[in-house]
């Protein structure tokens, strides 16, 4: 089985202007045609979409527009998501560690510190 395919047939639609032929290896006998016009369900139609609507043919220029703007969103989501996580890094500072020594005293519910000794724990 071999199925060959002719691009540009005049006739069939403009995004999708193919038309694929499926013949048998040893008789030549014509087994299937396949273009725009020979859809016969709605899963045909669907996947006979997909490569226009993947390629920006479907819809010309501003197709291809937003086929571009698209594929420019997800290296975009990475750079902005890392910027974000850089300067949220960088302003939380780094939190240290200490050792204080002293007494706590509580006086009508509140708490004190006598620090004797601060050190890095």
């Amino acid at each position: 089985m071999y199925t060959v395919t002719f691009h540009d047939v005049p006739g069939t639609s403009r995004s999708w202007a193919e038309r694929g032929v499926t013949v048998d290896a040893f008789s030549g006998e014509v087994l299937d045609v396949r273009d725009a016009t020979t859809r016969r369900t709605a899963g045909d139609a669907f996947l006979d979409w997909q490569w226009p609507l993947h390629s920006g043919k479907a819809f010309v220029s501003p197709g291809r527009i937003a086929v571009f703007v698209g594929g420019l969103a997800c290296p975009l989501l990475f750079v902005t998501g890392v910027v974000r996580w850089w300067r949220k890094r960088s302003r939380q500072g780094h939190a240290v560690r200490v050792k204080v020594t002293g007494t706590v005293t509580e006086t009508a519910g509140k708490r004190s510190v006598d620090a004797t000794k601060i050190e890095k724990a």
